[in-house]
């Protein structure tokens, strides 16, 4: 972010362990450590990135159990991935849930 005349700068401290904690929530939103902390003093949920690419990977990992559970001749083997891909389309579910809850408490 470019900053400008008109915006203020905020410096606090934080001790190892606490920077430590907000470095780890950070990345895990995949932003910086000054972009996490802006979205959480406006009160918004930093959305995380890689929630897309995980809802990509699973919603890709589903789509090829699905396949490879139709192209399957073996009943057990058959019904082991029917259990693995409603075991995945339910991980998904949840995590598009927690996406939507996410956007929603953003206001997006």
């Amino acid at each position: 972010m470019k900053m400008d005349a008109s915006q203020k700068r905020i410096s606090i401290y934080l001790n190892p362990d606490a920077y430590a904690a907000v470095e780890a929530r950070a990345a895990a939103a995949c932003v910086s450590v000054p972009a996490y902390l802006r979205t959480i003093a406006l009160g918004k949920v930093p959305a995380s990135k890689i929630n897309d690419a995980v809802t990509a990977q699973l919603a890709t990992t589903a789509n090829q159990l699905e396949r490879i559970s139709a192209e399957t001749e073996e009943a057990v083997t058959k019904r082991e991935l029917g259990k693995l891909l409603h075991s995945t389309r339910r991980i998904l579910k949840v995590h598009v849930a927690e996406v939507a809850k996410q956007a929603a408490a953003n206001g997006d």
